[in-house]
């Protein structure tokens, strides 16, 4: 459907005003609306709320649909997401496969880029950044109908090739993928093997990067059952889980602070350490362990993931306190009753297991904020390696919202 060329041309004349025109009666059969507005160089008429007609810098049309309309709020105004059609020649449209968000033109090209990817980061290691966000363009065996599919755990699903800690490596003779995850003796580490879910301790000489061309075919390992590892859907970014990892590794070694966390630990935590860190909900006061700089440190680190969890609550929903734990195998099931239950739980660290079980659901946190109502029954599964856990959530004690900018207390 088009507009008629004195419909085009009072459209031009009129292009800095709002109006609104019926069509005429020889085409009232069409029952269309249409309304002229102008926002920069780009002319936009709606037609019964469903075919979009807009006229670009180059004076022609094109037809599209409404696709979603969101209204307008104090913070944005209102929009409306249109797709628009446009003709392409048969030869240039495929089906969606991994080159997908890529600038590769075929897959071969595609291939060798994740080859090289995969060289240099087994060449450089992974220092003090564990984590290096991954494309799923990049990885094959993240597909479960792949031959060589390896279901990762979610914390080696954004780790680099290699044989240290928290590195993708596979059996030098089998070329079997696996996960290196903790190193007992200084010649030995203890390795999870994705596929068949079995912990295994063998010296690092028998050990090399993990490499999509040469690991070993799944369906020659284990059979035709296809087993599709964690998902991360809401990943919050190497940048973030790196923050933490480091600043956790030097919270562990520092043995006086482990000493004053120990002190406010729970009983049943053991050798391992959880405290609170932020703000008194009752009172709006810091906590004592605030003056410590590795503690303010890591507030200050986590302070910005808090205040955007909060900025769509309303007064009264607001989350007011951070629980942290180190380390804690706790893997009894804990219902709440002292708070309102509301929060949202994060993870981290280089371990595989430490799923938390919820509403009947198990449930991946590594690398993601999960809302969890901690009112219901709920617990961790038990996990081999090293976990740290957050748990934002809010006290049912009424008193001062915690404020938006926190600085440690002095000594």
């Amino acid at each position: 459907m088009s507009l008629n060329g004195r419909g085009q041309r009072a459209c031009l004349r009129r292009r800095n005003l709002k109006w609104e025109r019926r069509a005429s009666p020889a085409h009232s059969e069409l029952k269309w609306r249409w309304l002229c507005t102008t926002a920069g160089c780009r002319t936009v008429i709606l037609l019964e709320e469903r075919v979009v007609v807009m006229r670009t810098t180059s004076q022609t049309w094109s037809i599209g649909r409404i696709a979603e309309r969101r209204p307008k709020t104090d913070m944005v105004q209102a929009r409306i997401l249109v797709c628009i059609a446009r003709w392409y020649l048969a030869d240039q449209v495929h089906a969606v496969d991994r080159r997908l968000h890529t600038e590769y033109d075929t897959l071969g090209m595609l291939d060798e880029a994740a080859k090289a990817m995969t060289t240099i980061g087994s060449v450089v290691g992974a220092g003090t950044e564990r984590t290096v966000t991954q494309l799923a363009a990049y990885h094959r065996e993240w597909e479960s109908g792949d031959p060589k599919h390896v279901p990762w755990a979610a914390a080696f699903r954004h780790s680099a090739s290699g044989t240290d800690v928290g590195q993708r490596a596979m059996l030098r003779e089998e070329k079997q993928p696996c996960e290196v995850i903790l190193r007992r003796e200084e010649d030995a580490v203890m390795i999870r093997i994705p596929r068949l879910d079995r912990m295994e301790l063998v010296e690092v000489g028998e050990l090399e990067p993990y490499s999509y061309e040469k690991s070993s075919l799944w369906r020659q390992a284990i059979g035709d059952g296809a087993v599709c590892g964690p998902t991360l859907d809401h990943f919050v970014g190497a940048e973030f889980m790196n923050k933490m990892d480091v600043l956790f590794e030097r919270i562990r070694k520092d043995a006086r602070l482990w000493a004053e966390l120990k002190k406010v630990s729970l009983p049943d935590d053991g050798t391992d350490v959880s405290f609170m860190i932020g703000f008194s909900a009752r009172t709006g006061v810091p906590y004592t362990l605030m003056s410590g700089p590795l503690i303010a440190e890591l507030w200050l680190a986590v302070r910005d993931k808090f205040l955007v969890w909060n900025k769509n609550r309303v007064s009264g929903t607001k989350l007011t306190n951070i629980k942290i734990t180190i380390d804690v195998q706790d893997t009894k099931l804990r219902k709440i009753t002292g708070d309102l239950g509301d929060a949202v739980v994060i993870s981290g660290g280089t371990h595989v297991g430490g799923e938390l079980e919820w509403g009947g659901q198990s449930k991946t946190t590594w690398g993601q904020f999960k809302p969890l109502d901690r009112s219901r029954p709920h617990k961790w599964t038990p996990w081999t390696g090293e976990q740290w856990t957050m748990t934002m959530f809010r006290s049912g004690t009424c008193g001062p919202q915690i404020p938006t900018l926190a600085r440690p207390m002095r000594r």
